[in-house]
């Protein structure tokens, strides 16, 4: 509702008697159009662990290879349009330094088609169907597409660069529709553009490899990157997300609590 068709709003303040959000900013967008609305957190913060990461033990060299993660989105429509270009993405900066990469499979994605786009790929790759958050944290950079798995990278703190692309029509209609300043969730929720966002033309495994190696080779935005996303836990909200808004729920139906009251 408040990245593309607010008008919407007007219906949900007529029908909807208590808003439970994951999102803090979502607050005031649905205070401004009169709508009771409780921030319970994200269950992510719970779901995803607190590990170290792979940037406290090592840096990628010659005896230790950069190790990227590829998440390419959990629909077979998005492994299809963004797998490619990570791939390709991967094979050119293997041209520059050692690298490994791990494909993290969303279970909903048709492996028989992945199969099929990783057949011919120039450099090492394990495909990660189990246990993707180790993966994930114990690789170096993350290529993302854009979605909820933005959050999940960055409570692991892996750095990534965020992608994504949709048809020429789809694009043009979102572009006259959508009122947000950034597509990644990670950045909406740190109000800022943490992690580099490359759509629709620019994802291409040029400018992903270009984006990726630019990002790796400057310490210093890095060491902020990292910095940043270790915000992210504390920007979402306490753990109990779950508990939180079903007692929301609760409390609701017996009548006896304002907004936010339920422990």
């Amino acid at each position: 509702i408040w990245a593309w068709r607010r008008g919407r709003v007007e219906q949900i303040a007529r029908h909807v008697a208590r808003m439970l959000v994951l999102f803090p900013f979502e607050v005031d967008f649905y205070r401004q159009h009169g709508v009771e609305v409780v921030h319970v957190g994200h269950p992510l913060v719970d779901e995803v662990p607190q590990v170290e990461s792979v940037w406290d033990r090592e840096t990628p060299g010659a005896e230790s290879p950069l190790r990227l993660a590829l998440l390419p989105g959990s629909r077979n429509s998005e492994v299809e349009a963004l797998l490619p270009p990570m791939l390709d993405a991967v094979e050119r900066m293997a041209r520059k330094r050692p690298v490994e990469a791990r494909l993290i499979l969303a279970p909903s994605v048709d492996r028989a088609r992945v199969d099929a786009l990783v057949r011919n790929v120039g450099v090492p790759l394990e495909v990660v169907e189990r246990d993707r958050f180790p993966a994930i944290a114990d690789s170096h950079l993350a290529l993302c597409a854009s979605g909820t798995a933005t959050l999940e990278v960055g409570l692991l703190g892996t750095p990534m660069i965020v992608t994504y692309r949709v048809g020429r029509l789809t694009y043009l209609l979102g572009r006259l529709l959508i009122r947000v300043p950034h597509i990644a969730l990670v950045n909406l929720v740190l109000e800022e553009r943490v992690v580099p966002e490359l759509v629709q033309g620019s994802a291409n495994g040029r400018d992903l490899a270009a984006a990726a190696l630019g990002l790796l080779d400057d310490r210093e935005r890095l060491d902020w990157t990292r910095q940043r996303l270790a915000t992210l836990r504390d920007r979402l909200g306490e753990g109990g997300a779950s508990h939180r808004a079903a007692a929301e729920v609760a409390a609701f139906l017996e009548g006896d609590s304002e907004p936010g009251e339920t422990p």
